[in-house]
């Protein structure tokens, strides 16, 4: 898990998602914005219409912050999940979603 000064705070959400440019595979849709920090944040974002209970859009957000190392990327990255991946292999969707960060 990442720690909280890594996580894009709210009050970018509104300056920073429209401008972003996307990229789509198969899990996920990734928004990225160039910043001038001196790591990468980031935001995990899972639709109440793609997995229902909270608790388990709490532990594919844990998963998927677990997988990201802030200090190799230097931008802001929206990482919206397509489909629900508890029922996927992780090494397929951590390969995924390394490749597509690089």
């Amino acid at each position: 898990m990442i720690s909280k000064k890594q996580r894009i705070p709210e009050l970018f959400f509104n300056e920073y998602y429209k401008k972003a440019s996307s990229t789509h595979t198969p899990h996920f849709l990734i928004k990225k914005a160039i910043h001038t920090g001196p790591e990468g944040r980031f935001a995990v974002i899972i639709a109440k219409k793609t997995i229902k209970h909270a608790v388990d859009r709490n532990e594919i957000k844990r998963l998927v912050y677990g997988t990201l190392d802030p200090k190799r990327q230097k931008n802001l990255y929206f990482i919206i999940l397509k489909k629900d991946i508890r029922n996927t292999d992780p090494s397929v969707w951590k390969a995924e979603l390394s490749n597509t960060l690089l």
